[in-house]
């Protein structure tokens, strides 16, 4: 048996401090395959008696083209996820109000806090341009990729994976700045954008969004993002190798 390991079945913190059956389970499992390092240390540590025949195999997507150059003049920012708590949408709100240069910033993505996001844009200064987006298809967040120009994808969850938003964002060669959740720092560091402590401020996002702004060359992180996609989020590359590790049990 070999049982794939992601997020909400592997964190516990995630299921209230608890998740049922695992001394049941976990005896019966022959091999333990994660998707990221820090799944990998989370789950060997809290039940070494148990985790054995510990695999990394990751996630990854298809590359679907590169993101077109932006203006100069107006940074655009994006996000992608679900508008839930743990993803920290008021956060880079708040964020966004402590900045006076001219934003725009894409929210793609509905849910629970749909009204306190709507609600809380209202009072954003008028350099911030925002554009929520709601719910797309994922064919239709790619096609926004291919012809929209985005300088930054931002990600601030207290809680993740390794985020599938991210890698689609490196594989068109958006820089990224996220928070350090979970296995997040695998794929972002400072050669693609910036990685951010999870408990962050308001204050040092916005200030980490302002440096972004200051670069000379941002034109480096956009080749970095690509090449990290190609060396750790290939779908074509990381699919094959764990298809060939099924196939040689």
């Amino acid at each position: 048996s070999v049982v794939r390991f992601h997020g909400t079945d592997l964190y516990e913190e995630r299921k209230a401090g608890y998740i049922p059956f695992r001394s049941v389970l976990f005896p019966s499992i022959d091999h333990f395959v994660f998707i990221s390092e820090d799944g990998k240390r989370y789950l060997t540590r809290k039940y070494l008696q148990w985790v054995h025949n510990q695999h990394l195999f990751r996630l990854g997507v298809p590359d679907q083209g590169l993101n077109p150059q932006g203006k100069p003049d107006v940074l655009h920012l994006v996000s992608c996820s679900y508008m839930v708590p743990v993803k920290r949408i008021p956060l880079l709100i708040e964020a966004l109000m402590l900045i006076d240069m001219p934003v725009k910033w894409t929210h793609i993505g509905s849910g629970s806090q749909w009204e306190e996001v709507d609600r809380l844009v209202k009072k954003l200064p008028q350099n911030i341009e925002v554009e929520l987006m709601g719910a797309l298809k994922n064919s239709e967040v790619i096609e926004y990729y291919r012809q929209t120009p985005i300088d930054i994808f931002m990600n601030v969850s207290e809680s993740e994976g390794v985020p599938v938003s991210i890698m689609e964002a490196l594989s068109f060669g958006i820089p990224v700045i996220a928070t350090n959740a979970g296995g997040t720092g695998e794929i972002v560091d400072e050669t693609v954008g910036a990685l951010l402590p999870v408990a962050i401020t308001a204050d040092e996002l916005a200030s980490a969004i302002k440096d972004f702004s200051l670069l000379a060359d941002k034109e480096i992180l956009r080749h970095n993002a690509r090449k990290r996609w190609m060396e750790r989020c290939d779908a074509s590359a990381n699919y094959n190798r764990f298809a060939d590790f099924l196939s040689e049990l």
